[in-house]
């Protein structure tokens, strides 16, 4: 059997599902382009990236 891109991605969505996450397409997502989807990410060590 082929492990795929898309396999790996079905994998990982239905494993964040799993944990509570929702699985989103863009193109549902009513926004505006330039709109900021995430504007704060923590990463490790306590780091975290914002928009400016």
């Amino acid at each position: 059997m082929k492990y795929t891109e898309a396999k790996l991605e079905e994998a990982i969505i239905s494993l964040l599902g799993e944990q509570g996450y929702p699985h989103t397409l863009g193109t549902e997502i009513d926004r505006e382009p330039s709109d900021v989807l995430i504007r704060n990410v923590s990463v490790r060590r306590g780091h975290t990236f914002r928009d400016v």
